[in-house]
């Protein structure tokens, strides 16, 4: 005598089939036999009393809703951030259609001291002359761009990244300062200025609307190895 099929409990809410001998559905969690349905609070749809996902709008319930995105609500997020990015393009390729140059950083070694230049725009440049400034006027110096960066050009075009220049420093000579007889700095109150203080690099670029002077300021102390390299003079009488 054959034994009589087993009676087939499906979930109240979403009518998905139980497992044989589960009394939780396992698509909406709503116990079996759950009542008192209550309102979805996305969709306003009808969840038995128990369920954390709404079996209308696939929404969830409780701490998880925080974590789980309706689908609709999702496409619409996703929709809004592609129209935004398009914008921001489409602003920036406005904004910079033209060239923007920069020193965005500085190095030295020996009696060189190397920038890097770089042009987030969107057309070419090309650096003019550099000069090297001290706020308090502490040293005379000359700067010149090295001949085979010369040579090689100092056009800059945009989306290559950052270029390194050589500037040659020559002619280190410490001011002279106070009353008569006046002196000249050591090199010793050269060094602990440059500890303390910045440096300004002055520059002149040609940039695609027209030629423009900038500056810079970095730390002092990159020029130390330069001022170390080449014995800053302090021996000539002042005036």
């Amino acid at each position: 005598m054959s034994e009589a099929p087993a009676e087939e409990h499906r979930c109240e809410d979403c009518g998905t089939k139980f497992e044989p001998g589960g009394k939780r559905c396992t698509k909406c969690n709503a116990w079996e036999g759950a009542r008192d349905p209550e309102q979805c609070r996305i969709c306003r749809g009808r969840m038995l009393k128990g369920a954390v996902r709404c079996a209308t709008c696939q929404s969830y319930r409780g701490w998880r809703r925080v974590l789980a995105i309706p689908p609709a609500i999702l496409t619409t997020m996703t929709a809004l951030l592609a129209i935004g990015t398009l914008f921001m393009q489409t602003y920036s390729s406005v904004r910079y259609r033209d060239s923007n140059t920069r020193v965005i950083d500085a190095t030295a070694d020996g009696n060189v001291l190397y920038v890097a230049v770089a042009n987030s725009g969107q057309a070419p440049s090309s650096l003019r002359t550099f000069d090297l400034l001290f706020a308090d006027k502490l040293i005379d110096v000359r700067i010149d761009v090295m001949s085979e960066h010369k040579k090689a050009g100092l056009r800059l075009l945009p989306g290559r990244g950052q270029a390194w220049i050589g500037l040659l420093v020559e002619g280190l000579q410490s001011r002279c300062y106070g009353p008569i007889p006046r002196k000249r700095y050591t090199p010793e109150e050269v060094t602990q200025w440059l500890n303390k203080n910045q440096v300004t690099l002055r520059y002149v670029v040609r940039e695609s609307d027209g030629e423009s002077t900038k500056s810079e300021q970095f730390a002092g102390n990159v020029l130390l190895p330069i001022i170390t390299a080449n014995k800053l003079s302090t021996s000539e009488p002042c005036q």
